[in-house]
């Protein structure tokens, strides 16, 4: 497999710190471009001195560093979507 398509090296919901201005926050997307950087958004949790929530960052991989591990998976019971046994009476 080529080099592009290597693995992310931290996962969304992970909670992350930038290595050079400290910030934390929360994985909530991450971009894997052609070049084969990859970027991850990070939430900031709070609100700003105006009371307004933070905007989201887009971080190189090389900045970041984990500061909690992954959070695992969730149950793999459906939590919504298409139903194999659809409601009846309609």
């Amino acid at each position: 497999m080529p080099e592009l398509y290597k693995t992310v090296e931290f996962y969304l919901l992970q909670k992350v710190r930038n290595k050079i201005t400290g910030v934390e926050g929360v994985i909530t997307a991450y971009a894997i471009y052609a070049t084969g950087c990859i970027h991850y958004a990070v939430n900031r949790v709070g609100l700003d001195k105006d009371g307004k929530p933070f905007e989201v960052t887009w971080n190189d991989a090389l900045y970041l560093e984990a500061v909690a591990p992954a959070p695992e998976a969730r149950d793999k019971e459906r939590s919504g979507g298409p139903s194999d046994d659809p409601p009846s009476g309609l």
